[in-house]
């Protein structure tokens, strides 16, 4: 049986080298479907795209492990929640992320790979809250 850290290597894997287009197909629908968000964004949004495509990388290598991270994106939520990103912004932000996963992967998505994604993003996104539930204690 195929795990859920195994779909999202693998569907990583095969786009990987399109980072690039991925970040930007990402933010183009993110701002598409939040509008109320763009001014969170710098103008110049090259250092966030490449810190993105890498935060995507690292949850593809652990996403068998992803406790080991917890304190990384917890560090990340309290960041997060600085710049002014609400709690309800990570819903559409997850799934735009898993929808720019299926446009990228074509014909080889499916179902598992979007519940694996859609469930290691809602790891992910847990781990983030506990950083903003710290920041707001």
């Amino acid at each position: 049986m195929t795990t859920d850290a195994q779909f999202v290597r693998s569907s990583f894997d095969a786009i990987a080298s399109q980072g690039d287009q991925f970040t930007d197909r990402f933010f183009q629908h993110f701002f598409e479907a939040a509008p109320q968000v763009h001014s969170l964004f710098p103008s110049d949004m090259t250092q966030l795209k490449n810190s993105l495509w890498s935060t995507i990388g690292l949850v593809a290598k652990n996403a068998d492990n992803l406790s080991a991270l917890s304190g990384q994106f917890a560090d990340m939520g309290t960041n997060h929640a600085g710049y002014g990103v609400k709690p309800e912004y990570y819903a559409v932000f997850c799934e735009t992320l898993v929808a720019t996963f299926a446009e990228f992967s074509g014909t080889e998505w499916n179902n598992e790979f979007e519940g694996a994604w859609t469930r290691v993003f809602d790891s992910v996104t847990q781990m983030m809250f506990r950083g903003i539930a710290k920041k707001a204690a």
